[in-house]
């Protein structure tokens, strides 16, 4: 499967955060994804479910971890050495 984010793919997203139980809402240039306390904002639906999956997987304690930092820059070296 190949997926490559472009306005097919935004109802989609729309769609799988509403079964999940989000309120959608646009606010200016973005839109917001609201479920209890939590609120999300990303500029695109493919974004703001990334947004909600990462943060639904790692919990309150979302933000990277120095050890992924490191593991994230040997891979983008991997990646950029090609």
């Amino acid at each position: 499967m190949r997926v490559v984010e472009a306005g097919s793919t935004m109802y989609p997203c729309l769609f799988v955060l509403r079964k999940r139980g989000y309120t959608i809402s646009c606010s200016g240039d973005g839109i917001v994804a609201t479920k209890g306390d939590d609120e999300f904002y990303a500029k695109s639906a493919p974004a703001l479910l990334g947004l909600v999956c990462m943060a639904e997987a790692r919990g309150g304690d979302w933000s990277s971890w120095s050890a992924e930092e490191s593991l994230a820059a040997t891979e983008n070296r991997v990646i950029d050495e090609g």
